[in-house]
């Protein structure tokens, strides 16, 4: 456990940085997108790649702390 001791306040700001990049693109998705359908669907779009990116971001850091060889 190498970094293991700062990877877990780390892997809280990546989770709230994540939720907060989210938070502000809907709100530009709400200001500039104003067809429903077109909404939903981009706002879906931003939330799977918001979670697919925050979740790529956590398995790097436990790779980092746990110290995974490749």
């Amino acid at each position: 456990l190498r970094g293991a001791g700062g990877a877990v306040p780390m892997a809280l700001f990546v989770i709230v940085g994540f939720k907060h990049a989210l938070d502000g693109m809907k709100v530009v998705v709400d200001d500039y997108v104003h067809e429903p359908g077109n909404n939903f669907a981009v706002n879906t779009l931003l939330l799977f790649l918001a979670v697919a990116a925050g979740a790529i971001a956590l398995f790097a850091l436990a790779r980092i702390a746990f110290g995974a060889t490749a």
